[in-house]
């Protein structure tokens, strides 16, 4: 299991924008920039419960992808998007004069990947193949070991649970 930290994305003029690390309740006002659910309904869930927890409730959530189309609507909509460090290099760098991306403090919101394969299938492909994905996730995503996987918890498909 490797963990990305995720960051958010916000317009350079925003109070929040000043920050070093940004505390989810400071986020409150702004709509939310999110994929699809469709597309991954449980990080979707996941994101907006831990927001919930951690006092940060959007205004709305607006579906959009694409670096282009989400940095329209955080210039256009109050809006916030969330963001790896690394998905969006020139906010990342600095070198974007209206957006900025900010760790959250404490860091509560991380995508995790991982592979799973059959049990008693574990051949030295495989082996090799994990070891190429760590390798590259840690080295281009600066993804790094995780701890242990929690329990599963199912969630109802059409809402979230505080």
């Amino acid at each position: 299991m490797l963990r990305r930290e995720v960051g958010v994305l916000l317009p350079r003029g925003a109070p929040a924008a000043d920050l070093d690390e940004v505390p989810l309740t400071a986020l409150n006002g702004y709509d939310l920039v999110l994929f699809h659910r469709s597309g991954a309904p449980a990080l979707h869930d996941d994101l907006l419960t831990t927001c919930a927890r951690d006092g940060y409730t959007p205004t709305a959530v607006r579906h959009g992808q694409g670096a282009s189309f989400v940095r329209g609507l955080l210039l256009s909509s109050r809006a916030v998007a969330f963001s790896p460090k690394d998905a969006h290099p020139a906010h990342a760098a600095g070198e974007d004069p209206d957006i900025v991306w900010r760790p959250l403090a404490g860091a509560p919101l991380a995508w995790r990947h991982s592979v799973a394969w059959p049990k008693g299938r574990g051949d030295a492909a495989v082996a090799t193949f994990a070891q190429a994905v760590t390798d590259a996730l840690r080295g281009t995503a600066a993804a790094t070991a995780d701890a242990p996987p929690r329990p599963l918890h199912l969630r109802p498909t059409a809402e979230y649970w505080l």
